[in-house]
């Protein structure tokens, strides 16, 4: 990143507060030369019209999110072996440790890493927790982990799986919550916004809905009536509702905002101003988070500066990590 010289003190201070980080794609993270490497040790094949030069960052605005989860293509068919999949976590927290941040809630689902590694869902998890505590140890970071289940048809399928591999391992305290995530014009079974209550209930977690980072109010709404949202992912839409951020604020939801990738998905025109500023406006609770950076080749400095580039409020970035730890599901 070319900073110029009269915001270089701010980008310094941006790098040298202390953060927490609340949404944090695990596949997200990963240092791109890591996934090149262990793309050749593993032998994978690339698929047709991918360039691995190209593709697998975003470095700039997509015209939509479907565009900007290019790189999928090839994160969905990485780790297969466990020493792999410890590399990748590693470069992960290498990023998280130079940039100050003290405390971590990666996302991650798992059922995709059974699949590759082969290996029954209880094996996995427990193989995923053991690597995420190596590296975090060795970091001196603290880290939580969330299921993500995607959007689909299966999703219940994937919800009873996974909770059902969390409750033989013992209920690991690591693992606080669930989010959804995936393409929000996707349908989804009925009764899923009642399994997710029904797992905050039975097994204490909180839960954190992708809504409104590209698709309708509508679904910031339903995330918060029908799944009982702790914290919104992304949340962009409410900004064009007032009702809507009176709604949050009265609530106390937190909204994770994730300004590098609000651009670069597309979903925040470059001629639009970030709705940020009417959260913060609207008093609308918030914290900054950085969503992919090793895809974006970013770090969560990098989002606190470019939060910063939006709205000019530095006063609010040297509060950030007491925000960030009051809103984690810690």
């Amino acid at each position: 990143m070319v900073i110029p010289n009269a915001l270089e003190k701010i980008y310094l201070e941006c790098k040298h507060l202390a953060k927490a980080d609340l949404h944090l794609h695990l596949n997200g993270l990963f240092d791109t030369n890591i996934i090149k490497q262990v793309l050749l040790d593993e032998d994978t094949s690339i698929p047709l019209g991918f360039d691995l030069n190209q593709d697998l960052n975003v470095l700039n605005p997509k015209r939509n999110l479907v565009n900007y989860l290019k790189p999928w293509d090839i994160l969905r068919l990485i780790p297969k072996k466990q020493e792999n999949l410890s590399r990748l976590i590693e470069s992960g927290f290498e990023n998280l440790s130079i940039n100050n941040v003290k405390y971590v809630e990666l996302r991650s689902s798992v059922v995709y890493l059974s699949l590759l590694l082969q290996k029954n869902l209880v094996d996995t998890l427990e193989i995923l927790l053991y690597e995420l505590k190596q590296s975090a140890t060795k970091k001196n970071i603290e880290f939580r982990l969330i299921f993500t289940i995607p959007r689909s048809e299966y999703s219940i399928v994937h919800l009873n799986s996974i909770l059902n591999a969390y409750y033989i391992l013992g209920s690991p305290k690591e693992i606080v919550g669930l989010d959804l995530a995936g393409n929000e014009d996707s349908p989804i079974p009925k009764d899923l916004g009642k399994l997710f209550k029904l797992a905050k209930e039975r097994f204490n977690f909180k839960i954190t809905i992708h809504a409104g980072e590209t698709g309708s109010i509508k679904n910031i709404h339903d995330a918060i009536y029908l799944f009982g949202a702790d914290r919104i992912g992304h949340g962009s839409m409410a900004g064009k509702c007032e009702k809507t951020m009176e709604l949050i604020a009265k609530k106390d939801i937190c909204i994770e905002v994730c300004p590098i990738s609000n651009r670069r998905t597309g979903a925040i025109k470059q001629s639009e101003v970030h709705p940020v500023n009417l959260f913060i406006k609207k008093s609308v609770p918030f914290v900054v988070c950085s969503d992919n950076p090793g895809i974006h080749q970013s770090s969560l400095s990098d989002d606190f500066f470019a939060f910063y580039k939006e709205t000019k409020r530095i006063d609010i970035l040297r509060n950030m990590y007491a925000v960030q730890m009051k809103y984690s599901f810690k």
